[in-house]
């Protein structure tokens, strides 16, 4: 009957190292993974970082949409100016010029006929 209590004593005693040891792995792979685990400040940085990262993303991909819808836009807008036979602004400043030009000659033969006329006014 000794015998037998020495053994489960042996026995309660070899059970609680066992749970001694499991409860201490258990708390060293508890303590790894925890340092696994972000903190919640950690997440939301997370978070923030990669929202930033993906609206610029989708900045990025807007503004190379808005310039090639320009480019589009100014190619066919040039090709319609061309066909309609739209004049350019060169074409309105060379006409504005000869415009100009031509007024003043205007005016320079109306004094000229001004003066004729009032020395033909004074010989009658």
């Amino acid at each position: 009957m000794a015998d037998l209590l020495r053994d489960l004593a042996l026995i309660g005693k070899g059970l609680i190292s066992t749970i001694d040891e499991a409860l201490e792995r258990l708390v060293e792979e508890g303590e790894k993974r925890s340092k696994e685990i972000p903190s919640r400040e950690d997440l939301e940085n997370m978070v923030v970082e990669r929202s930033v990262k993906a609206i610029r993303g989708g900045i990025e991909r807007v503004e190379k949409t808005v310039k090639k819808a320009e480019d589009i836009m100014v190619e066919r807008l040039a090709r319609l100016v061309e066909r309609l036979d739209v004049a350019t602004n060169e074409r309105v400043d060379v006409v504005e010029r000869i415009s100009l030009n031509t007024r003043e000659m205007v005016e320079d033969l109306r004094r000229r006929v001004e003066e004729l006329e009032k020395r033909q006014g004074a010989k009658e």
